[in-house]
């Protein structure tokens, strides 16, 4: 049974219900347990989804309710292994029966930062109760656990990518992909676009939405708001510029998502993004130097293309069979655990 936040949403919940689809067979029987109430992209599963209702930011008596609603559920299905992603799930797993096992996928590299005291008492438990911890980027470090505790398994590609043409190596349209939260810093493509006049193109949805829908409406910006898409790098064209400014990130599907595209690219320069090892023309250490790498690169962005091999790297170790794969390893081996 995977448990994540929602049936879409960010990175983490668009991953967690795919493997489970993936996964669900013969020889394994998944399911997928979303937990707020969220605008469903109705995508189609091919696993049992089940959807708790909790109202997003509702009442103590709401999240009682749900929690409640998911013990019950688990007591029913009587699933063998719980696969926790995110904080959320985490807290739930408190009120699941002791017999299921627990495998907590760190999909953040700074989870529980809002709220840290709960966070340490929620994996203590996860702790005593013996779980098994996952991380989906190469970082084993789990937080308030330990260092190498953490099993390495990567998110896999879950869009449909074909290169992309650089033929005239030219910028002119900003794109951004992810989840519209302060996090994320998506405001950074609306005021680039509005300091240099490029047209932006952002595809995701969150609760920075509206305020920059009243912006660009106002100033009357050329920012086309796309919303949450199954297929956001069908959109992705010739002269896009991929502009990730997120101040920190667990995995970085996106960029590892932009890299196997062949898209130009313009990362923040932070420890999570230093990860994917690109060269310094590709990083920006704030807003005026984002502005400066635009206009360096405006016209040739061959220095801010990855290359053939960086493409098939990524493309090889994130397929999504080769993922699928390492989880069915990960089960069997727990399963034969005495």
């Amino acid at each position: 049974m995977f448990v994540a936040n929602s049936v879409s949403g960010g990175g983490a919940e668009l991953v967690t219900r795919f493997i489970a689809s993936r996964l669900n067979s013969v020889e394994f029987q998944s399911s997928f347990v979303a937990i707020n109430d969220w605008p469903d992209d109705e995508e189609q599963l091919t696993c049992e989804v089940y959807r708790l209702r909790r109202t997003y930011k509702g009442s103590l008596l709401n999240l009682v309710t749900s929690l409640f609603r998911f013990s019950v559920l688990v007591r029913k299905r009587k699933p063998d292994f719980l696969v926790l992603n995110c904080e959320l799930p985490e807290l739930f797993s408190i009120f699941a029966p002791r017999r299921a096992k627990r495998i907590v996928v760190e999909h953040a590299s700074k989870p529980w930062s809002r709220i840290k005291l709960l966070g340490i008492i929620v994996r203590r438990f996860l702790v005593l109760s013996d779980a098994t911890w996952v991380s989906v980027s190469p970082v084993k470090n789990i937080w308030g656990v330990g260092s190498g505790k953490g099993i390495h398994i990567p998110n896999p590609h879950i869009h449909n990518l074909m290169q992309v043409s650089n033929e005239h190596k030219l910028i002119r349209r900003l794109f951004y992909v992810g989840r519209l939260t302060s996090i994320k810093q998506p405001h950074y493509l609306v005021e680039a676009s509005r300091e240099l006049g490029i047209p932006a193109i952002l595809i995701g949805d969150g609760p920075e939405m509206v305020p920059i829908q009243e912006q660009v409406l106002l100033e009357n910006l050329d920012i086309t708001l796309l919303g949450h898409s199954l297929t956001p790098w069908n959109f992705l064209k010739e002269g896009d510029l991929v502009v990730v400014p997120s101040l920190y990130e667990g995995d970085g599907l996106v960029v590892s998502e932009a890299l196997t595209v062949g898209a130009p690219i313009l990362l923040l320069d932070t420890p999570d993004l230093r990860r994917f090892e690109l060269n310094d023309s590709n990083y920006f250490h704030d807003f005026s130097d984002l502005l400066a790498k635009i206009n360096k690169h405006r016209f040739d962005t061959s220095e801010i293309t990855p290359s053939e091999n960086t493409r098939r790297s990524h493309s090889v170790v994130r397929e999504p069979e080769a993922v699928i794969k390492k989880w069915k390893a990960l089960f069997l081996s727990l399963t034969k655990d005495p």
